[in-house]
């Protein structure tokens, strides 16, 4: 028997309507559309977690190199004409690892400055 698995049901229910995608929705935007950018989502989340670690591992290599992958995050994001949710999230991404950076570097800053200044009191 080779009839639907419900009585009463047609074969030609399971099937889109002419301009609608196979997941429902119209054609020209297909289901997987969003699933294109997913991974510049994530990538940016991964940007993000790797720049608040950086104070725990590796303090600027790791800080320096997650803007740069953030900086390139963004510029894919712009070129593809990514969602503005997924722009957004690249944004954020480069803005926390700026921040990072900038305050590690701060941070190295002062350091060498203290060392200095006492190696001139010292003497």
């Amino acid at each position: 028997m080779n009839g639907p698995a419900t009585p009463g049901a047609s074969s030609l229910a399971a099937r889109p309507a002419d301009g609608e995608s196979p997941r429902g929705g119209p054609a020209d935007q297909p289901a997987f559309a969003a699933a294109r950018f997913e991974g510049l989502r994530v990538y940016s989340i991964t940007v993000i977690v790797l720049s608040l670690l950086s104070w725990f591992t590796l303090f600027l290599v790791v800080s320096v190199s997650s803007m740069i992958w953030a900086i390139v995050l963004a510029a894919r994001a712009r070129s593809a004409d990514a969602p503005s949710d997924v722009r957004t999230m690249t944004k954020v991404a480069l803005g926390v690892s700026a921040v990072m950076v900038v305050l590690q570097l701060l941070g190295v800053a002062y350091v060498v400055w203290y060392l200095i200044q006492a190696a001139q009191n010292a003497v």
